[in-house]
């Protein structure tokens, strides 16, 4: 952090230089008052490199070999008033001739110096664009607070850093500099470029028009070769990545991440000048979209429209399954390989693969199909599908298909839940990298993967459609079961069975015992010790009941004979708070339960099945029930739990190992019913 003095210094370089009067604005007057409608018209005499830069190196160091600056660059003149905006830029020490990358963070996210650093080991110079104000590295930080602070000009406080300034317009989000201020806003205010309703007056337009501007500061570093530039970002950082790619034809790679395809023209919520829709047609790049199933601010069903909106062959999709707003390494990394292709020369992405859905065939239930790109090693090929197309995307249930036939075209069958909802599909594709890569996540988080994924555009048909072929429901919707006996070695285990999320050191291995089939297995170690973590659970968002009242969860147990680990099964309302304790076993066996106040129940013997079922009902909060069965079926406990307070609608279930010593539990027949 920077001393009283030498803050004070930059903050009073500051004030005398954000006033300049007379100077040229950046963004041209409105033609007659009337606001640009269309993109091209919005950004009409707008020239990203005419301007100085203006740079300014608040902070800089190395770290593992990479030298990093935390630095401002000016993003223009409005209303006669400089606007500087705040960055991370690094790149490998002594490197020359580097493709470079522009970062853009989303709402709630900062610039971070974890992105330039893992991108510099991997070749590249990267400016991560603070264009909230935000900045998260291991030498230069600035939260809120300190953005808050440094709109007040309070240089003698020990905390006062410099950070990005919008001069007099406010392109801040979260928190915003003027009060009643909205990123989206296109109204005019004090505060806005134009006095008439104007998408060149919101957030978006000007972060945008700052990372055009941050492209203009990387053709300009000897490190990097300005003919090489990509950009890419995750949510509000995703559409303002679509926004820039299609803005900006020095971009010839982007990578929008859980954004920039649902903000649509049609629908009414923005101006067609910074709407998603009419970027995406402009974009000329390869583009590669990063967007899971579920995620709320980038929706999968309008991934199709996107992918054949973009200008140009090369465009690939990511879609990981059951996931809302962010992702694990083997699908992000996704990011990092098309840099490496289309700016490095040095990978080549496999196809998307080809897929058909019938819907009339002999058994009536519709299938799905995939010709997945041979030539490189597939690690495994699955297909996802959903009649939830009408809910929120976040509750959508995404069901693993069940393969039909193998071959260079794979079958998939699709049971259905009902013919009176519409049906979703899509393919999703593993591929071997035969090496380990290592990048950096959606949220600055460090990735490694072996494989790398690759979907398919979703195939979408209505409920009409689905009629109309004589299809047939097969599926009952009211009960959600996994026996785990379907597991296949080398399989994911949450790819295996979505309905469930489980830790890392889980396994699926051979019924211990008697018993045919295959169990969940966890051994603990002391380089394995959960502490209270769960080690899988149940989010009743992917139950096919959420709206129902009443239900029953079940489950087969079974501690390890010679080194028991302690299980506690909670269920957790929406407020966390309000929770409780259905089943408690101890390393010796007995059971006990907790509601208002904790009860004995019986006693297992370790090395032996039991089974619990425990009832709830929304709408007698007061009490439970949960029942004890051992191996044989035969009821050991049977008890009506009081709870402590309205609960209410229960969102979890995990199954949580609390043992500190070594030792194997395992998990069985874990299933939600429904109930009258």
């Amino acid at each position: 952090m920077f001393g009283k003095k030498t803050a004070w210094s930059i903050g009073l370089g500051l004030v005398l230089a954000c006033n300049l009067v007379g100077a040229e604005e950046t963004l041209p007057p409105l033609k007659d008052g009337i606001a640009p409608t269309t993109v091209e018209e919005a950004w009409a005499g707008f020239d990203p490199r005419k301007e100085p830069l203006d740079v300014e190196v608040l902070k800089e160091w190395e770290e593992d070999g990479v030298v990093v600056k935390v630095l401002r660059y000016r993003i223009g003149i409005f209303k006669g008033k400089k606007a500087m905006m705040a960055a991370v830029y690094g790149y490998p020490k002594g490197a020359k001739n580097l493709p470079g990358l522009v970062q853009l963070h989303g709402g709630g996210q900062s610039a971070q110096s974890s992105f330039v650093v893992k991108n510099a080991k991997n070749g590249y110079a990267t400016i991560s664009v603070a264009w909230a104000g935000r900045i998260i590295s291991t030498e230069y930080t600035v939260s809120n607070k300190e953005k808050e602070m440094f709109w007040t000009g309070n240089t003698e406080d020990p905390d006062y850093m410099v950070t990005t300034d919008w001069g007099a317009v406010d392109g801040y989000h979260h928190h915003s500099r003027f009060k009643g201020r909205h990123f989206v806003q296109s109204q005019p205010m004090d505060c806005t470029v134009d006095a008439v309703n104007s998408a060149r007056n919101t957030g978006w337009y000007l972060a945008t028009l700052a990372a055009r501007r941050a492209i203009t500061f990387l053709e300009q570093q000897p490190q990097v070769d300005k003919e090489r530039i990509g950009v890419y970002g995750m949510s509000m950082g995703g559409k303002l990545t679509v926004l820039t790619a299609g803005a900006d034809s020095r971009i010839k790679a982007a990578a929008p991440q859980c954004g920039g395809l649902t903000d649509l023209s049609t629908r009414g919520r923005t101006l067609a000048a910074v709407a998603d829709d009419e970027y995406l047609k402009r974009i000329t790049c390869p583009t590669i979209i990063m967007s899971p199933s579920n995620d709320f601010h980038s929706h999968v069903n309008d991934i199709p429209a996107a992918a054949r909106a973009i200008k140009n062959k090369h465009w690939r999709v990511v879609c990981s399954p059951n996931r809302n707003h962010g992702d694990s390494g083997e699908y992000s990394v996704g990011t990092l390989l098309w840099f490496n292709q289309f700016l490095k020369g040095e990978f080549a992405m496999a196809a998307t693969p080809k897929t058909a859905l019938t819907l009339k065939t002999v058994d009536h239930t519709p299938r799905f199909s995939v010709s997945p790109d041979a030539s490189q090693k597939i690690a495994s090929v699955n297909v996802y599908y959903t009649q939830d197309g009408e809910r929120k995307a976040a509750d959508k249930y995404w069901r693993l298909a069940k393969p039909m036939t193998k071959g260079e075209t794979l079958t998939f069958q699709l049971p259905l839940v009902s013919v009176d909802k519409p049906l979703w599909a899509y393919a999703d594709v593993q591929y071997a990298l035969g090496r380990t890569v290592e990048g950096v996540g959606y949220s600055g988080e460090k990735v490694k993967t072996e494989t790398y994924h690759l979907a398919s555009l979703a195939a979408m048909v209505s409920a009409a459609d689905l009629k109309a072929a004589g299809a047939i429901a097969t599926i009952d919707d009211s009960v959600l079961k996994e026996d785990f006996d379907a597991y296949e070695p080398g399989h994911d285990l949450q790819t295996a069975f979505p309905a469930l999320t489980f830790s890392e050191g889980i396994s699926c291995v051979t019924d211990p015992g008697s018993r045919k089939g295959m169990s969940l297995a966890m051994n603990d170690g002391a380089d394995f010790d959960y502490a209270w973590q769960p080690i899988l659970h149940v989010n009743t968002t992917m139950a096919p009941f959420m709206d129902t009242d009443k239900w029953t969860c079940s489950a087969d147990i079974m501690l390890d004979a010679k080194e028991p680990v302690p299980l506690t099964v909670e269920f957790r309302a929406r407020d966390h708070k309000k929770k409780f304790t259905p089943i408690s076993v101890d390393a010796s066996g007995e059971l006990s339960a907790r509601g208002k106040a904790a009860v004995q129940l019986c006693k297992v013997e370790p090395g032996t099945w039991w089974s619990f079922s425990v009832t709830y009902d929304v709408n007698n909060p007061a009490n439970y029930q949960v029942t004890i069965k051992d191996a044989e079926g035969t009821v050991i406990a049977d008890k009506s739990m009081e709870i402590d307070g309205d609960v209410g609608a229960i969102n979890w279930i995990g199954f949580i190992s609390h043992g500190t010593t070594e030792g194997s539990l395992y998990v069985d027949n874990v299933s939600l019913q429904q109930e009258d």
